[in-house]
């Protein structure tokens, strides 16, 4: 029996591979290892959740390898190894923290997997997700799965935009890892191990999937429309939820908006949801995002004029969308919220907020998604 592994980074992945398996069929042992460094635990208590429902026959906490390894990494920076005539000693530590967060890696899943036949992975792996699949030599098919709602972003977007802000991101990126990458080879000598570290990871899949039709993908919307609806439980408060705004962390220090500012915004939109769809204002639910302060929540709690989610209520927002009394759903951008017009057929309108102090790519990169899906946008 082969042994299929999700390297996992958010909780809605459980349920996107499990739909993959399912689409695959063949028995296997599927397995999920965590490895998101900044996870919170209760995001990684989600993980568990769903993966221990859904059936997967082990989950494996091994966020602390990706932490472990950027401590050690910031112990010398290279700045101070510049300065110290120290740079080669700087590369070859970066190099030795890496090959033994790798023979770690492989110790860990030899012991507790045995040979990995198949893994799985989002669309757009970062170096996190590479430091896995490299460890992971035995897998002799590797998947791409989908992340969310980023995935669905036209590639060369920036420049058909001309975002200034992602352009020069990009450009700044590039050429800080070209540096790095150069200064390891001349210093060490060691081509391979420096390109790995320093330069964007090159992976490529045998296959990827999605959840809603897109380009050449393969589609498995009806897999995983039944996973999610395996999820839902139904509560006595379900019959009162007709609209739900899914919350995204929109203050930023960065940026001059606020929690004062955005919750002003959403309560604007609150009074245009009750002239637009008839409801009162205690059938409108607001679900903040899973990282969101408690403090926050608090003060959103205090002051929005409408129902919110309990701070502890962590369920994903894709759950949320079986419930058959919601009319609506409303969000600056989120997953859930795109889920909710093309795979459960309700109602979306997204909140356009680019007229504001916020990110100068973010909400540009929602309305570039939503608006090829056709998804109203209201303005507050």
């Amino acid at each position: 029996m082969r042994n299929r592994v999700l390297l996992c980074t958010s909780a809605l992945q459980v349920v996107n591979a499990k739909s993959v398996i399912d689409f695959l069929g063949k028995d296997s042992m599927n397995h999920i290892i965590i490895l998101h460094p900044a996870l919170l635990d209760v995001s990684k208590n989600i993980i568990f959740d769903i993966g221990e429902k859904l059936g997967y026959n082990s989950i494996i906490d091994l966020t602390h390898i990706n932490q472990k390894l950027s401590e050690k990494n910031k112990e010398f920076s290279l700045k101070q190894s510049i300065l110290t005539l120290k740079v080669k000693a700087y590369f070859n530590n970066r190099i030795n923290n890496y090959e033994f967060a790798i023979k770690t890696i492989k110790t860990i899943i030899e012991d507790k997997i045995g040979v990995v036949d198949e893994i799985f992975y989002r669309m757009g792996y970062k170096h996190d997700d590479a430091l896995f699949i490299r460890a992971i030599d035995t897998a002799k098919l590797k998947y791409g799965i989908e992340d969310g709602i980023g995935d669905y972003l036209p590639k060369h977007w920036k420049y058909k935009k001309f975002n200034k802000h992602e352009i020069l991101h990009v450009i700044k990126r590039f050429l800080k890892s070209i540096f790095k990458s150069f200064l390891s080879i001349i210093t060490t000598g060691k081509i391979k191990e420096s390109r790995k570290i320093f330069l964007k990871p090159k992976i490529p899949w045998d296959m990827n999937f999605c959840n809603i039709k897109y380009k050449k993908r393969k589609c498995v919307d009806k897999y995983f429309l039944k996973n999610i609806r395996r999820l839902f439980v139904e509560e006595p408060e379900s019959n009162k939820k007709e609209i739900i705004i899914f919350g995204s962390l929109i203050p930023d220090p960065r940026f001059e908006i606020d929690t004062k500012r955005e919750v002003e915004i959403y309560n604007a939109v609150i009074k245009k949801i009750i002239q637009r769809h008839k409801v009162n204002q205690s059938n409108i639910w607001y679900k903040p995002h899973p990282r969101l302060e408690h403090k926050s929540w608090l003060y959103k709690k205090k002051n929005l004029d409408c129902n919110i989610y309990d701070y502890d209520k962590n369920t994903l927002g894709e759950i949320e969308l079986c419930n058959p009394f919601i009319k609506a759903v409303y969000s600056v951008g989120s997953t859930s919220f795109l889920y909710a017009k093309e795979l459960f057929n309700i109602d979306a309108y997204r909140i356009d907020i680019r007229s504001e102090d916020v990110h100068p790519s973010h909400h540009e990169k929602y309305h570039t998604i939503l608006s090829s899906f056709g998804i109203e946008e209201i303005i507050p």
